[in-house]
């Protein structure tokens, strides 16, 4: 069986960010998205995490602390969060991702974060 291209096979694509932080931001997809899914590992022993999530088509887009985020996902201290909207989320320019100790703010905080789109 011949192996399909990713413009034969249609689906989500998984986005792993290992040991996220507030800098740099980082860009998951630049364009038009829809956001699936999330699984999010808290791994701060002192700090709670929220992964704060852009709809942003740059990193120079985002100033974490200034720019709102259009989502912020809170893990607490080593916890974990999950997510699986009933429909996607869309993102009109692009979805960049930063994770803080605070929805809105700019402390660092660090999270293993796992981003499911289209």
């Amino acid at each position: 069986m011949p192996v399909k291209s990713d413009a034969d096979v249609k689906g989500l694509k998984p986005h792993l960010s290992a040991a996220l932080d507030a800098s740099p931001v980082v860009l998951v997809v630049a364009g038009q998205s829809l956001l699936y899914g999330w699984h999010i590992k808290a791994s701060h022993a002192t700090l709670a995490a929220y992964v704060q999530i852009f709809d942003a088509a740059a990193i120079a887009d985002v100033s974490v602390g200034t720019t709102t985020p259009t989502l912020a996902v809170g893990a607490g201290i080593l916890g974990t969060a999950e997510g699986n909207p009933a429909k996607p989320i869309m993102f009109k320019n692009g979805i960049c991702i930063a994770c803080c100790s605070t929805a809105t703010g700019s402390t660092d905080s660090t999270a293993d974060v796992n981003i499911f789109y289209a």
